[in-house]
């Protein structure tokens, strides 16, 4: 399905695990960058997934799909927004107050992809839409596998 192929690119696509070239270790905008470039590389399975779901809409009139679907888009947007605001942020300043702290450190939480409860809303909520996007299509998919019988 593809929105499972969405989940699990946006799972590699936040993943903390990067590697970094030896002579860009300290260069945090280079990291943010890099991430940028593959979000930007990958736009294609959104863009499908996008389709896909605006012909759906069209068969099934599934509220609850669309909206997962949108959370899905969601995700991928507020990754990408927290990954520019962060690279935009030239160095951590000591003297920062606590709620700027506060603020990049939830972007910083958005960025990063470890689905745990905890410490990963974004993830969590990633992962519930998938479960609802499968939810709500396979009923519809058991009716078209019983017509090709």
């Amino acid at each position: 399905m593809l929105s499972q192929e969405v989940s699990e690119k946006l799972r590699v696509l936040r993943s903390p695990f990067y590697q970094t070239p030896v002579d860009k270790k300290d260069d945090k905008t280079w990291l943010y960058q890099a991430r940028l470039n593959r979000f930007q590389e990958d736009t294609e399975i959104f863009e499908r997934l996008r389709n896909a779901n605006l012909r759906a809409s069209a068969i099934l009139d599934n509220k609850e799909l669309d909206e997962a679907v949108s959370v899905l888009l969601e995700v991928r947007h507020k990754t990408m927004l927290a990954i520019s605001t962060l690279a935009s942020r030239s160095e951590y300043r000591d003297n920062e107050s606590p709620d700027t702290r506060d603020f990049y450190e939830g972007l910083d939480g958005d960025a990063w992809g470890i689905y745990d409860g905890r410490y990963d809303p974004l993830g969590m909520k990633q992962l519930e839409a998938l479960k609802l996007i499968e939810s709500n299509l396979r009923p519809f998919i058991r009716k078209l596998s019983k017509l090709g019988q």
